[in-house]
């Protein structure tokens, strides 16, 4: 289940093939952390057309990636395995 919010600028968070945290905006998924020890080919910073194996984030994948939450990210509140 994801966490709805009523502001405006909410985003969904994405874990893009288990290795880049990101938020969708429109077609593209912006990057927030790529990890290239998880095989991320993508550069730290940027965005990248959506498209692949891609599961809405949680708060503990935020931890993960050393990225910090913010209200705006619509995250699951379940656990990623």
């Amino acid at each position: 289940m994801i966490a709805t919010l009523a502001s405006p600028f909410a985003r969904t968070a994405v874990v893009l093939e288990g290795h880049t945290l990101g938020v969708i905006i429109g077609n593209q998924i912006q990057i927030l952390r790529a990890s290239v020890l998880r095989g991320s080919p993508y550069p730290a910073m940027g965005t990248v057309h959506l498209g692949g194996e891609y599961r809405t984030a949680s708060r503990a994948d935020f931890d993960a990636f050393n990225v910090t939450w913010h209200p705006d990210y619509l995250v699951s509140d379940v656990a990623s395995a």
